[in-house]
């Protein structure tokens, strides 16, 4: 039942609609406009939420439950979620159209308000939105900036920990490289690996027996010892290292949760298997992990070196030790004979073994026999002994066994002799190789090394080559001597693979040597090394990868023994981790730097201001990168794209270029070139012949060549190109350009941020100012404006289509020259109209462009100057209002997305703004006939003659609507009784008579359907109705009802000579005449029958006042007689009285003042509502003034039960008032005290308090229940108003000390509980003011 009654107050508010139908009105208007919206709004399925939302607050509005803060919050909860103003209008018309015809004039007046006020807050609101959008936008930008920056600056800390951990590396090799024993170098290896990378441990195994069982040499995991097993884990990790060329990895977790990784790496130098190497790592970044292996991989390669040679040199050094106490020197008296071959050396240091291989043999001794030196059956030599032959057989038995044991030793001493000199160049080459590792500087370290394997193994001489990948050859770095520095002169070079030992040992990867380079093939004679007997190349392998060679010469043949080979190739081997080290940090160095200078140039291009900054670092960067001779920024010109200006340059000649120098695109081959995504690089620009003759002859005449371009582009939009040229042709070809590039993008990314700051600042001020835009004309001349200045385009207009003329014209236009010819653009038949209205979407039109539609580049471009133009749909409600158009001469330059993207935002705004111009325009109309409607209410709800009522509406009328002839008369509906009042024909009253409409003829059927009609002169009611005789016929006539209570009191035509004179807007402008009109007749009628009431009460009043003065005569003179006489008797006057007599004539008396007292206080209301009574103020002491009323009201009290405390200080000050009412007002209220009060206390208090006198009356008395307040002070009103009631009163005391109190100008309350007493509280002022008036009338006489 509730619900049912809610809806129907909501259609009563809506004039009858129906909320539901109401609602889908709404939500049509929503879906057809979604499109328009943005955020969660361009959903139509969030229209049907709108529109309750919607329809529910135009209820309440409409109600007056609600208000414009109301309004507000939803239309701002609207904009925050993305409707746009368009969506908004369009429902509001919605509405509108829907309540037009079913609510009254009053409730039209109110939603026109509504609508005003709320697309008022929602354009106030999107317009803080987007302002809250800008700065949010702002704020990202900044945000993503400050993320970029940091991100450069994680990264330029992320090189630096790189080239940290790499020299620690370098460093730990070299200290590695010094040690002399193999336990201390494994044991300074874990630990000082650990320490550099921040590895958790790592550990160093031995492979026992075979590879797959592992044991502990050293670590630094708290877990294992030395010796240990391999845990099964770790043993799985090496045995996938040895199947997957010597390196695996695994990870793992922690037991605390970490991510941990574990690679393990075999360490073999050759053939031969040293041990194994497993790190743990738990603490390593993702982004570092390729890094990570990098670095324990080559860590790993230099330890396996260093661990072999210590191995190599302690083998060795045991074995000589082994072989001298085993032979002793005891050889050398055997060799030391002249006639011996072989000769036997010995010293403290070693044992030689020479012979001579230049000179001759000597001879051996004729009857000489020969005995061959054996080692078994493997015979080296002879030994000659003349004589034999005469030796008995067991002295030479004798012989045989003493030169059988002489081969013995001789073989002996030849392996101690090997033996020393291979662990003297074992420690040599660790003496080398510590060198090799100390050094960072590669070409220090080339130089150093190769004079000290020259000095430290004697050799002749010592040469390093480096291979050359671009020209497949090894190029001479270092050698020694005058030989060296010569060849380096003449940049020697030896081809990859030629017959050369140097090319061979670089092709094969072998070592490749001469003992007899007289007899060799490869062998290449050097004439600046004449001396060379013995030559040795070996290849310099870093892991596969030959990076070079290394040659050795010697003056003597077969200087090269194995041993000494593969001592050198072990050298080698370290040698080229030397220089792949050396190399490495080389280039990280180079990296670091660079990568500071782009780092630094990245940071000041990132907290640049304007694009001048931006272009200045970059050529900056490109001057200090030294890959130029000549460096131009080349942009297009922002106020022109169609000329290029370089606004910053660099050039070593110091060549001055005109920043301001603006260059025609067009002469340029490379003008379209530059705006490239990729760089373009040029060998030769003078002999190029791509490039225009201006361009070379501007290389040409600054001796430039090489051309590189690269370009600042983002997202397909160009910013500019940083053009170097350079004196070499090919300069560009293997440059490295991919640093600049990279700057290159940033600052693409950069500009295009400041170019995004820039265009949403503009974009936010043309919105502001085209919201401020008055007309329509202002808002297109702004747009066309800013457009043109922001795309530099040769100019910019606006086309408007007007569907009533059937053209569109040019209404704004940036050349405002174009605007005083008249251009007119067809709509029938226009394929471009066609086009723009069917796809809503930018349109080109360029000669360029196919399927263009028939004259469209003549009737759209070329009439207006162009030669292309870009033409911006200007769409609402999916329909075509016109274009704006970026017009261009020469080229399609200002067709950039940027610029289009620009274009389109303000064509939405101003679309939007046109909208609301619209709107602006027919509220304002709205607004001027609902002044009208005002100025006509009030004119006519002040008139109540009929007569002037009809005159006045008649001129009122006119003022809205063509009122060629005006009819106003009045309806009886059930008499069917009409009355014309007024009819005007022409400005000239005409006489109609009243007349009884019979049911059926046309006035009465209009009257009894009570709505109003649009009709022409072919109407029915129109033909029988004539009211003017004239011969002109009128055309148009509008006939509408008067109402009260929906029954037709009457009407008011209107008619027109014209045809259409009068339109759906007329319908409701008289319609709300007519409401206005009912409205006063009604007031008209109610006045004269109050005038008749008046008259009727007036005479009442007149018998009331007679009334009142015969009682005051007629009863207050018997009793005064009567009070009198029984005051008498009762003194004893007239002789002595019985008690009996004398009770009764004290109840006389009493009763005679208690009905006098009665008299007098109804007396005195009638004064006080006539405003008649009158005070008379004195200056008085309140104590001197009620003194009287103190006896009175003893006497009242039984003083046995009741104790009156009267505290009223003498010293009050001096207070203006009536002495006799004060009394009363006393008297009043302390009587009413002892009426109720049978016992206790009644107390009057007063005193002063900032000019007012306070008097309180307390009592003890039965109290006054909540509910009876407000009875208190109403006129003949009793709290007991029951029979039985024990205080007797008119119930006028209260209400006439409340009058009394108040004409004194002050105040009275109270304060009561039931039961427990009554409290009146009495204030009033010292003073009283002369300008107010004595005589007030307190209450409104009941009779007008």
């Amino acid at each position: 039942m509730q619900e049912q009654e809610k809806v129907d107050l909501n259609a009563a508010v809506l004039g009858g609609v129906d909320p539901v139908v109401l609602e889908t009105t709404l939500y049509n208007a929503f879906i057809r406009h979604a499109i328009d919206n943005r955020g969660v709004l361009t959903s139509p399925r969030r229209g049907r939420q709108v529109a309750t939302q919607l329809v529910t607050v135009v209820q309440q509005y409409l109600a007056y439950e609600a208000n414009e803060s109301d309004i507000t919050a939803v239309a701002t909860q609207l904009a925050e979620q993305g409707m746009a103003i368009i969506t908004a209008t369009q429902m509001m018309r919605a509405l509108l159209r829907a309540l037009l015809n079913s609510v009254d004039a009053v409730t039209i007046r109110r939603l026109n308000d509504f609508q005003i006020i709320f697309l008022e807050k929602l354009a106030n609101a999107r317009e803080i939105v987007q302002q809250r959008f800008q700065e949010t936008a702002q704020v990202a930008l900044q945000r993503a900036l400050h993320a970029q920056l940091e991100q450069q600056i994680t990264l330029h800390d992320a090189q630096k920990q790189r080239n940290d951990n790499l020299n620690q590396i370098l460093q730990l090799n070299a200290r590695l490289s010094q040690a002399s024993d193999e336990a201390a170098l494994l044991r300074d290896a874990v630990i000082g690996i650990c320490q550099a990378l921040d590895i958790t441990h790592v550990t160093l195994f031995e492979a026992i027996q075979s590879p797959a069982d592992w044991r502990v040499i050293t670590t630094t995991a708290p877990f294992l010892n030395q010796g240990d097993p391999a845990p099964n884990d770790t043993g799985n990790l090496l045995s996938a290292a040895l199947q997957k060329e010597g390196e695996a990895v695994r990870a793992y977790q922690t037991e605390q949760g970490k991510d941990g990784i574990a690679v393990g790496i075999i360490l073999r130098v050759g053939t031969h298997l040293m041990g194994a190497m497993v790190a743990h790592h738990e603490n390593l970044v993702t982004e570092s992990y390729e890094e990570y292996l990098i670095l324990v991989r080559t860590f790993a390669q230099n330890l396996a070196a260093l661990w072999h040679n210590l191995y190599l040199l302690s083998q060795t050094q045991q074995r000589a030790h082994e072989l001298e106490i085993l032979h002793g020197r005891y050889l050398d008296s055997i060799w030391n004979t002249p006639e011996a071959t072989l000769q036997a050396r010995a010293n403290e240091m070693s044992l030689a073994i020479l012979r001579d291989h230049d000179g001759a043999a000597p001879p051996p001794p004729r009857n000489a026999a020969a005995f061959p030196l054996q080692i078994g059956d493997n015979s080296f030599g002879h030994v000659h002994i003349p004589g034999t032959e005469n030796l008995a057989e067991e002295d030479r038995t004798f012989v045989q066994d003493l030169i059988r044991e002489m081969g013995s030793a001789l073989n002996n001493a030849q392996f101690v002799q090997t033996t020393r000199a291979y662990s003297n160049q074992l420690r040599l080459a660790a003496e080398v190789s510590r060198a090799a590792t100390t050094i960072l500087d590669q070409d220090q370290l080339i130089r150093e090394v190769v004079e000290l394997i020259r000095s430290r193994f004697n050799l002749y001489y010592v040469g390093l080559f480096l291979v050359d990948e671009t020209s497949k050859t090894a190029v001479l770095r270092a050698g020694t001597g005058e030989a060296g520095r010569l060849q380096l002169a003449l940049k020697h070079s030896q081809e990859i693979g030629s017959g050369s030992m140097i090319g061979t040992a670089v092709s094969t990867g072998e070592a490749c040597v001469a003992q007899n380079v007289r007899q060799a093939q490869a062998f290449k004679p050097n004439p600046l090394l004449p001396e060379t007997q013995s030559e040795l190349a070996l290849p310099l392998k870093a892991g596969s990868k030959v990076i070079g060679a290394l040659t050795v010469q010697s003056s003597q043949q077969s200087a090269f023994a194995s041993e000494t080979i593969t001592v050198l190739q072990s050298l080698a081997d370290q040698l080229a981790i030397a220089i792949e080290n050396a190399s490495l940090f080389a280039q990280t160095e180079q990296t670091l730097a660079e990568t500071n200078r782009l780092y630094a140039a990245s940071r000041r291009i990132g907290q640049a201001t304007n694009a001048y900054e931006v272009y200045k670092t970059l050529v900056d960067f490109a001057h200090a990168a030294t890959v130029a001779d000549s460096v131009q920024m080349v942009i297009a010109d922002p106020k022109a794209p169609d000329f290029l200006i370089t606004p910053v340059s660099w050039n070593e000649e110091a060549i001055e270029f005109d920043a301001n120098r603006r260059l025609p695109r067009e002469p340029f081959n490379f003008a379209d070139a530059i705006a490239q995504k990729e760089i373009v690089t040029l060998a030769d620009v003078p002999t190029d012949a791509a490039a225009d003759s201006y361009t070379r002859s501007l290389f040409a005449q600054n001796d430039l060549h090489a051309a590189a371009m690269i370009p600042i582009y983002l997202e397909q939009e160009w910013f500019g190109t940083l053009i170097l040229a350079h004196k070499v042709p090919n300069a560009f070809v293997n440059a490295p350009l991919q640093s600049i590039r990279t700057l290159a993008d940033q600052a693409a990314a950069t500009l295009a941020n400041q170019r995004l700051l820039r265009q949403t600042d503009l974009l936010y001020r043309i919105g502001r100012a085209l919201n401020q835009a008055i007309t329509r004309d202002d808002a297109l001349e702004l747009a066309v404006q800013e457009i043109k200045v922001y795309t530099g385009a040769f100019q910019c207009r606006f086309v408007l289509y007007e569907r009533g003329e059937g053209s569109g014209t040019l209404t704004a236009c940036s050349n405002r020259e174009m605007l005083a010819r008249p251009y007119r653009l067809p709509l029938l038949g226009d394929g471009v109209f066609e086009w723009l209205s069917k796809e809503q979407k930018p349109l080109r039109l360029s000669p360029h462009e196919a399927d263009l539609p028939a004259d469209a580049l003549k009737q759209h471009v070329h009439q207006f100057g162009a030669e292309a133009s870009l033409l911006i749909p200007a769409a609402s409600q999916q329909e075509l209002l016109g274009y704006l158009a970026i017009d261009a001469v020469g080229g399609e330059r200002p067709f950039t997305r940027s610029n289009l993207l620009f274009a389109q935002t303000v064509v939405d705004h101003l679309t939007t703004q046109l909208e609301n111009i619209k709107l602006l325009d027919e509220a304002l109309h709205r607004a001027q006939e609902l002044i009208t409607l005002n100025q006509v209410q009030s004119n006519i709800s002040r008139i109540l003659d009929l007569s002037l009522l009809a005159q006045t509406i008649y001129g009122e009328v006119g003022r809205l609507l063509d009122n060629t002839v005006f009819h106003l008369a009045l309806y009886e509906e059930d008499g069917r009784a009409y009355e014309p009042i007024l009819t005007i024909v022409e400005g000239e009253p005409i006489s109609l008579p009243a007349r009884t409409l019979l049911p059926g003829e046309p006035l009465h059927n209009f009257l009894s359907q009570a709505k109003p009609q649009l009709l022409d002169a072919h109407a029915l009611l129109a033909q029988t109705e004539k009211i003017s005789s004239g011969e002109r016929r009128l055309e148009a006539s509008l006939w509408v009802p008067l109402l009260q209570d929906e029954a037709p009191i009457g009407l008011i035509c209107v008619q027109s000579y014209e045809p259409y004179a009068y339109g759906d807007s007329d319908i409701q402008l008289l319609r709300s005449v007519a409401t206005q009109t009912s409205l006063a007749i009604a007031n008209a009628q109610l006045f004269a029958q109050t005038q008749r009431q008046n008259e009727d009460l007036r005479e009442l009043d007149k018998l009331k006042t007679q009334f009142l003065a015969n009682m005051s005569h007629e009863l207050r003179t018997p009793l005064n007689s009567i009070i009198g006489f029984s005051r008498v008797i009762l003194k004893g006057i007239d002789g002595p009285i019985t008690t009996a007599q004398e009770e009764d004539l004290q109840s006389i008396h009493s009763n005679g003042q208690h009905l006098l007292m009665l008299i007098n206080e109804i007396l005195d209301m009638a004064k006080i509502e006539a405003g008649k009574m009158m005070l008379n103020f004195e200056t008085i002491k309140l104590h001197t003034a009620v003194a009287p009323t103190y006896d009175t009201i003893r006497g009242l009290i039984d003083s046995t039960k009741v104790t009156l405390v009267w505290n009223v200080p003498d010293d009050l000050p001096e207070m203006q008032a009536d002495p006799i009412r004060l009394r009363q007002i006393l008297l009043n209220l302390l009587s009413n005290a002892a009426k109720f009060t049978e016992a206790g206390e009644i107390r009057l208090h007063a005193y002063a308090e900032t000019d007012t006198i306070h008097i309180l009356v307390t009592d003890t008395g039965i109290g006054i229940a909540a509910e009876d307040y407000d009875k208190l002070f109403m006129p003949f009103a009793q709290v007991d108003s029951s029979t039985t009631r024990t205080a007797s009163g008119t119930g006028l005391g209260l209400p006439i000390t409340k009058w009394l109190i108040e004409m004194h100008h002050g105040s009275i309350k109270f304060s009561s509980r039931l039961n427990e007493g009554t409290t009146f509280h009495v204030i009033l002022p010292v003073h009283q003011s002369n300008d107010q008036p004595l005589e007030i009338p307190l209450v409104q006489s009941t009779i007008s």
